[in-house]
């Protein structure tokens, strides 16, 4: 349960990673 856990917060933290990624290359995009 536990483990669940650790993983499913390892998921989350790649799924925001990826989010700020995207926002950060749109920024780039509309300073361009």
């Amino acid at each position: 349960m536990n483990r669940k856990l650790k993983e499913e917060t390892a998921a989350s933290a790649e799924e925001r990673d990826r989010l700020m990624a995207q926002r950060d290359e749109v920024q780039r995009e509309v300073e361009a």
